[in-house]
């Protein structure tokens, strides 16, 4: 519970108010987007100085031709009545919380030079494990082969893993 349910809901509602008012869903969604002139402020007060997701929209757009699929969706969708195929963009940000002090990370170093790694974050097929290998496999400069990034434990855990 938390911030993915609160995702599925708004993003229902969006595509209603798209089919209610027979607009474009991605154009909903971008008339929604905070200023794209250095100014946007969320909710929380927190400024976004380098928001850039109109930016991404229109490179996903000229890359993927993200308008030109939406159409043959479309036109597949009109002569089909039992099959039919969807295509959607759904950007979304969310505030990541620091908790300071609290954050937890374990790490155990061995006489053989490897070394496991144990954070509060969690793994969700964001590749949360493989960016922490990373990163301190730099920071300790040392092959990756020799670092392990294990499974939280509540002795290892931050209270914003629904975030990660």
């Amino acid at each position: 519970p938390g911030w993915t349910p609160a995702v599925f809901a708004i993003e229902h509602c969006l595509q209603h108010v798209a089919a209610d008012s027979g607009r474009d869903p991605l154009a909903v969604r971008e008339a929604n987007f905070y200023a794209d002139d250095g100014s946007a402020v969320t909710a929380m007060g927190d400024v976004l100085p380098n928001f850039n997701i109109p930016k991404m929209i229109e490179q996903l757009d000229t890359m993927a031709h993200l308008r030109e699929r939406r159409g043959a969706v479309a036109a597949y969708n009109a002569g089909n009545l039992w099959r039919k195929r969807g295509l959607s963009v759904v950007p979304t940000k969310f505030g990541v919380m620091y908790a300071g002090a609290g954050v937890s990370t374990e790490l155990k170093v061995y006489p053989d030079g490897s070394v496991i790694v144990t954070n509060g974050g969690v793994e969700i097929g964001q590749g949360l494990n493989t960016k922490v290998a990373q990163v301190c496999a730099e920071t300790l400069q040392m092959p990756l082969h020799l670092l392990t990034v294990r499974f939280t434990t509540t002795a290892v855990n931050n209270s914003p893993t629904e975030v990660t």
